[in-house]
């Protein structure tokens, strides 16, 4: 019998719970303060990102979706959403699964760490090669979901989470 890789099994098991969690953010939104915390390794094969986004972030970021997203869409391996970063025009975000390595959602007290070395790294190559959505092709880069009480979306380094 081969080896058992449960640390990947559980990542994977987890990670369905991150999805189940956009797909319900995507069909109904978020309400008032409420804030979903999504860190990521702005490196990783498949992630798409504006360019002076990656530079300022050459490692990991934290994207915040709250009030200023749009077209938050979910996949079998990928997310993509509209945000704005540092100017008035939102930017689309790809973003694989695999990437993601943090998730927070202090309204729920609800936190999960991840280790995007584990997985399968080939896949997510593969699909950035033959099929992974370019930025340019989403939706409309145009807010179309805008909340009530809307206020200005902040990048937040996943530094500022971590404990010293």
């Amino acid at each position: 019998m081969s080896q058992l890789n449960y640390e990947q099994m559980i990542d994977r098991a987890l990670l369905s719970v991150v999805k189940a969690a956009l797909r319900h953010i995507a069909k109904e939104g978020t309400e008032g303060e409420h804030h979903f915390y999504l860190s990521f390794l702005t490196g990783y094969p498949g992630v798409q990102l504006p360019d002076h986004i990656k530079q300022a972030y050459p490692d990991e970021i934290t994207i915040v979706l709250q009030h200023e997203f749009w077209n938050l869409e979910v996949a079998e391996n990928h997310f993509m959403v509209d945000v704005k970063f540092d100017t008035e025009v939102p930017n689309t975000v790809v973003v694989p699964f695999q990437a993601i390595t943090h998730v927070s959602d202090p309204d729920e007290n609800f936190e999960l760490e991840f280790n995007p070395k584990v997985g399968d790294v080939q896949a997510f190559e593969a699909l950035s090669k033959a099929g992974a959505p370019k930025a340019s092709e989403s939706k409309a880069q145009t807010p179309e979901r805008q909340l009530e009480g809307e206020s200005k979306g902040t990048v937040v380094s996943l530094d500022s989470f971590r404990k010293k």
